[in-house]
């Protein structure tokens, strides 16, 4: 890697940052509405605007629609499958995600953690959740 690129990659992962610190911030004024609960998904479903964390058990079958709203600027959400049997898909819905129209889980401890900036999700991390 060249020192532009390295310093690119900071200033990227800076931004980053930047915008969790102040979801955080919202959060802790609240100013962003979230619950306690950690949303169960099983089934084809839209997920919680307000819950952060959505776990997947696809034991039942494959979930093939699991749709993203649109959310609050800064805000974060993090999906993990914690029961594999099928694929799940989250699909757009409507609601852009920068770069890509479809994360797919098919094996426990598959995770992703979005952003949302305003307009569309950002993957800000990825563990063996794939991407199209």
């Amino acid at each position: 890697m060249t020192s532009t690129t390295n310093f690119n990659t900071l200033a990227l992962l800076n931004a980053k940052i930047n915008k969790m610190d102040r979801y955080i911030d919202q959060i802790q004024k609240g100013d962003i509405a979230t619950d306690d609960t950690i949303e169960l998904i099983t089934e084809n479903a839209v997920l919680s605007a307000n819950a952060i964390i959505a776990q997947i058990d696809s034991s039942d079958g494959a979930i093939t629609a699991i749709t993203l709203p649109a959310g609050t600027t800064g805000q974060i959400k993090y999906i993990v499958m914690i029961t594999a049997g099928n694929n799940a898909d989250i699909t757009n819905g409507g609601v852009d995600m920068v770069g890509y129209t479809n994360i797919r889980f098919s094996s426990v401890g598959h995770t992703a953690t979005l952003m949302y900036n305003g307009a569309n999700w950002e993957l800000m991390h990825s563990v063996g959740a794939a991407l199209t």
